[in-house]
């Protein structure tokens, strides 16, 4: 039973134990009877923190889904992209749009239903979310594909892909849910502070945002992978040929400062195998030396 409340202050985050969060709620309770008895109540929300064992193999399954008093607004909750937070959590999402003074003035306003209020923080995490991705996406495709070239980076932008696909699933199936209640439930003019009048409006015009601007970073993460698999490519080239280079030098060293019978076992060679019929007669090994600079010429 979800019965009708409404969130006002003080709002507190318990800091000394992160899987607990501290909301202090007025409920309206009807008696049947002519009026509505009020009461205060303190309610604590363990959420478990849903943690991946493995970073990558559940990412686009898993979901975190708050129910709602009406079952066509159960929000799936978007988690935290970053290596911090490799775990669906309600605390996480809350102390990320509380950590704003601007976001935190919206529990003030009754007028705002507690749908609409989760909304709120879920696009807040969503523009959070996108962000990181961004900045991230660009860091890797203007320096560290030039500078430090790996395989551990295609791994990176995969998982940039996966969380980037996600992100755009999770708004699709959210944000629209809400366009009808941001339109019809409150009046907008209604609010007096200018900066929450401000994060309500970015509320509806983010996700739009990160649905039109999502596939123009989808398709800039797959040209920095196709940059980096040539880039990769280059580099291989140049290590082999490093290689050859390093052991053609190592042979014709070898051939002026060891004995003869020394380099040939290094290098595999059989002297006895070695017809001399069409060498020089000099008598004194010459033929096979001259196979020896044959070899490394």
């Amino acid at each position: 039973m979800w019965p009708t409340s409404r969130l006002h202050r003080p709002f507190k985050l318990d800091s000394a134990d992160e899987g607990r969060v501290c909301i202090r709620m007025s409920y309206a309770v009807s008696t049947g009877q002519d009026h509505i008895v009020q009461f205060a109540a303190v309610v604590f929300l363990v959420d478990g923190p849903i943690h991946h064992d493995n970073p990558s193999a559940s990412r686009l399954r898993t979901r975190l889904i708050l129910p709602q008093k009406e079952s066509s607004f159960d929000l799936v909750l978007p988690r935290l992209i970053g290596p911090d937070h490799n775990h669906f959590s309600w605390f996480n999402c809350l102390v990320h749009f509380c950590s704003q003074p601007q976001q935190l003035e919206v529990f003030d306003y009754e007028c705002l239903s507690e749908e609409f209020v989760l909304f709120l923080i879920a696009a807040s995490t969503w523009r959070r979310n996108f962000h990181l991705i961004k900045s991230d996406a660009e860091r890797i495709a203007f320096h560290d594909v030039v500078n430090r070239p790996s395989r551990e980076l295609n791994t990176r932008l995969h998982h940039l892909r996966q969380d980037l696909a996600s992100l755009i699933d999770d708004i699709e199936k959210d944000a629209t849910k809400f366009d009808l209640s941001y339109d019809t439930r409150f009046d907008v003019g209604s609010i007096g502070s200018y900066r929450t009048r401000n994060v309500l409006e970015s509320a509806r015009k983010d996700p739009r945002a990160i649905i039109t601007g999502g596939p123009v970073l989808m398709a800039f993460l797959m040209e920095t992978f196709n940059v980096l698999n040539a880039t990769m490519g280059v580099v291989a080239a140049e290590d082999s040929l490093r290689e050859a280079q390093a052991a053609r030098q190592l042979m014709w060293l070898a051939s002026v400062y060891l004995p003869l019978t020394l380099v040939t076992g290094i290098f595999g060679m059989n002297i006895e195998a070695v017809e001399l019929a069409f060498a020089p007669k000099t008598g004194d090994g010459g033929s096979a030396k001259i196979m020896i600079g044959s070899a490394i010429y």
